[in-house]
This record gives C-alpha cells, sequence and structure tokens, in this order.
C-alpha cells in the first residue's frame, strides 16, 4: 500500500497523521490496529482448521473395481443434471 512512499516522503506522511491523531492517541491506535490483526488471524484459523480435519479424516470410497469415483465441485456437493442438448430450428415454411 505504501510502496511508493520512501525516505522523505514516508516521514511526512507519518509527521501528518501524528499530528491529525495526535501524539497521546499514536499508542492506542497501534494497539487496536494489533487487536483487530489478531482477532481477524485467529478467525481465519478457526475456519481454516475444520476443512483440515475434515479433509484429513475422510478417507475416499472406492469403486467394487477399485477405481475412485469422479472428482465432485470444490464444495462437496455433487454435480447437479446437465442441460438439456439444443433443439433444432424449425424449417422454414413452404411456399404455395
Amino acid at each position: 500500500m505504501l510502496a511508493f512512499l520512501e525516505g522523505p516522503d514516508l516521514v511526512i506522511v507519518l509527521v501528518i497523521v501524528a499530528v491529525l491523531v495526535g501524539a497521546n492517541r499514536l499508542p492506542k491506535l497501534a494497539r487496536s490496529l494489533g487487536q483487530a490483526q489478531h482477532e481477524f488471524k485467529k478467525v481465519m484459523d478457526e475456519n481454516d482448521a475444520p476443512e483440515a480435519a475434515g479433509a484429513s479424516t475422510a478417507a475416499p470410497q472406492r469403486l467394487p473395481s477399485g477405481q475412485l469415483p469422479p472428482p465432485q465441485a470444490a464444495t462437496g456437493v455433487a454435480p447437479g443434471p446437465t442441460a438439456p442438448p439444443p433443439q433444432p430450428p424449425p424449417p422454414p415454411p413452404v411456399a404455395p
């Protein structure tokens, strides 16, 4: 995000932020940003854990011939029915 700011440009931006926010509030602001980042990572890890645990404990089912079934969608839901083939256009009218 701030990759284009280097050296003096970054210092100027930080000074402006310190003036606008206030020097007394900067530690509180940094702490709240750190806590928000920590909570976000914790929630992301909790959401990833059930998927990883469910995928590793479920053994793939084998067909009687020993082959694996065709792969399903990433959501684990079987694909729906396919669309019917398109109908051919009607023949042109015959002139009398």
